[in-house]
């Protein structure tokens, strides 16, 4: 608008521009109270949210929390806070000793690897038959000789000269 009265030779250029800039002034000075006031009674009364009336959001807010209660939950996460450190730490080291036992086995594995090799080496140069049947054998052996000499202690009255021991000695000496 300002421009066709402008391009308008009927009135001067400096006038109409001085006029447009003086009633925009003017305008402004009344419409922000204005807009204010509309904008203050948009936000209070048809924007409002009523107390009772939470957004899903803020759920957590419904509950209020007092300063002791402020203390406290800061306390319990400095202690959860500790509580996880330990956690941490207890991690590292067993992750070590787990690191340690499995280098440990795997030396154990070779070792045991190692005897195998060398006893299946021994026995096939010896020609010796299977060593599993054989201590076996022997094994049932001793087990049959251990309770045929039970048998004969039990049998043998004890000599005057030894002491006798206690029931819990005299087992210990039954088992060799």
């Amino acid at each position: 608008m300002e421009e066709s009265l402008v391009s308008c030779e009927d009135f001067p250029k400096e006038n109409i521009i001085k006029g447009f800039g003086l009633l925009k002034s003017r305008f402004s000075q009344k419409m922000d109270p204005i807009c204010s006031k509309l904008e203050r009674f948009m936000l209070e009364v048809i924007f409002k949210v009523p107390e009772h009336v939470l957004l899903p959001e803020d759920v957590a807010q419904r509950k209020k929390h007092s300063v002791k209660d402020h203390k406290k939950i800061l306390k319990e996460i400095e202690s959860l806070k500790a509580e996880i450190q330990t956690e941490k730490y207890k991690k590292v080291v067993l992750n070590g000793k787990l690191k340690e036992a499995t280098e440990t086995l795997e030396n154990l594995r070779a070792a045991a690897s190692e005897i195998e090799n060398t006893s299946h080496k021994i026995l096939w140069e010896n020609q010796t038959a299977d060593v599993k049947e054989n201590s076996q054998y022997i094994v049932d052996n001793i087990e049959k000789y251990k309770t045929q000499l039970d048998g004969l202690r039990e049998l043998v009255p004890p000599p005057d000269n030894v002491t006798v021991f206690r029931q819990k000695e005299n087992d210990l000496f039954k088992r060799y």
